[in-house]
């Protein structure tokens, strides 16, 4: 297969199937007018692009990257070798799903606590002959105590 008009062979690389008298073109098309039997395709597990269907990744997971033509993943994933979803998306162990709000809601609730067991964890842990922060100081050690940790 190659990009010019003049006939010239390239080597199949790791991920591609190459039957004979298969082209870069019917590698991008999908199909072949000589028939399936003559269809260039990748395999399952390996990602390519339409800009460079020569150039073959091997994918994190085989179930990300279906083969057939360049640039297809399943399960709603995208990106080069299908590893990520869609921004406002998440991998649900089988697709692409819509973030709940919800979620986000709850990771916040989790900081929140955290820091306030790191303000409560100081009074505690101190006397109270010792325990004689404000505020402001209390807050400043929480916070540098959550960065060193």
């Amino acid at each position: 297969a190659n990009e010019t008009d003049l006939p010239k062979c390239t080597p199949c690389g790791e991920g591609l199937s190459c039957p004979f008298s298969s082209s870069l073109e019917t590698l991008k098309l999908g199909t072949a007018p000589l028939g399936e039997q003559y269809q260039p395709a990748l395999r399952r597990g390996f990602y390519c692009t339409m800009d460079s269907p020569l150039v073959v990744f091997k994918c994190v997971e085989d179930s990300f990257c279906p083969g057939g033509v360049p640039e297809v993943c399943s399960g709603g994933r995208v990106g080069m070798i299908c590893a990520e979803c869609p921004t406002g998306m998440t991998w649900t162990g089988s697709e692409c799903t819509a973030c709940d709000p919800s979620t986000s809601s709850l990771w916040w609730c989790c900081v929140l606590l955290f820091f306030c067991a790191l303000i409560g964890g100081y009074y505690i842990m101190n006397p109270k002959i010792d325990a004689i922060a404000t505020a402001r100081q209390t807050w400043g050690v929480s916070v540098g105590l959550a960065i060193m940790w």
